[in-house]
């Protein structure tokens, strides 16, 4: 094999080996993406474990061991807080000033 033959096998090998690599980073992008898209709610707290676990499910995406520590979690909890609105405080207004002219 000549020397301008090995280094145009090798160039293919490494340009194939990159092309790989990026068709796997943009698959790990696009599943980060989705499971961004669903934690997010999560932590602003507008969706309950359960159900971002079974959305998760729908797309696919298994999260292993993570049911069984919320069921562990969630078996602990005394009392589930809710959000109270404070009453506003009365306010009594100030009699008016009476201005003093002489």
């Amino acid at each position: 094999m000549a020397m301008p033959s090995k280094t145009e096998a090798l160039l293919e090998a490494i340009e194939h080996r990159l092309a790989e690599i990026s068709t796997r980073q943009h698959a790990l992008a696009v599943e980060r993406a989705r499971l961004v898209e669903h934690v997010t709610p999560l932590r602003l707290g507008v969706v309950s474990p359960e159900l971002a676990l079974a959305q998760l499910r729908a797309h696919g995406i298994a999260l292993r061991g993570v049911t069984a520590a919320w069921v562990a979690v969630r078996a602990s909890r005394g009392v589930v807080l809710e959000s109270v609105i404070r009453p506003r405080a009365k306010v009594t207004p100030l009699p008016a000033a009476r201005s003093e002219t002489a």
